[in-house]
C-alpha cells in the first residue's frame, strides 16, 4: 500500500475539504507529536466533511510514540451531510517495529451518519 491521494471534499455548501497528501522518506523518524492529514469538518447547513488524505512515510528507523491521523472531517447538519471517510496511512520501516499510533476513523454527524474508517498499515 502507498498512499499518495488527497481526500475528496464533502457536499453541500460550506462541506468540509478533504485532507491533504504528506509523503517521508527519512533515515530516523522521531516523532514525539502530530502528524495529520485530516479532513475538514462541514460548516454549512447540511454540509458533508472531507475525507480523510493520505501519509506515506518510508524510515529505517521510528522512535517515540506520536500519533498519525488521516481522520475524516464531521457532518453538519442534517441529511445528507454526514461524516468523511477516514484516509489512508501507511509507514514502511526497515528497522525495528514503530510504536506510532494510527488513526484512520471516520468523520462523524449524530444525525446523517458516520464516514467509514479508513485504512493503515505499519
Amino acid at each position: 500500500m502507498h498512499p499518495r491521494e488527497a481526500g475528496s471534499g464533502g457536499g453541500g455548501t460550506g462541506a468540509g475539504a478533504g485532507g491533504g497528501v504528506l509523503e517521508l522518506a527519512a533515515t530516523t523518524l522521531n516523532l514525539l507529536t502530530l502528524i495529520r492529514a485530516n479532513g475538514g469538518d462541514g460548516s454549512g447547513v447540511s454540509a458533508g466533511g472531507g475525507a480523510g488524505g493520505s501519509v506515506l512515510i518510508d524510515i529505517d528507523q521510528g522512535i517515540g510514540a506520536g500519533r498519525i491521523e488521516a481522520i475524516g472531517g464531521n457532518g453538519n447538519g442534517v441529511t445528507p451531510a454526514g461524516g468523511g471517510g477516514g484516509g489512508r496511512v501507511a509507514v514502511y520501516s526497515s528497522g525495528a517495529a514503530v510504536d506510532f499510533q494510527i488513526v484512520v476513523d471516520g468523520g462523524k454527524n449524530s444525525t446523517s451518519g458516520t464516514g467509514g474508517a479508513g485504512t493503515s498499515m505499519k
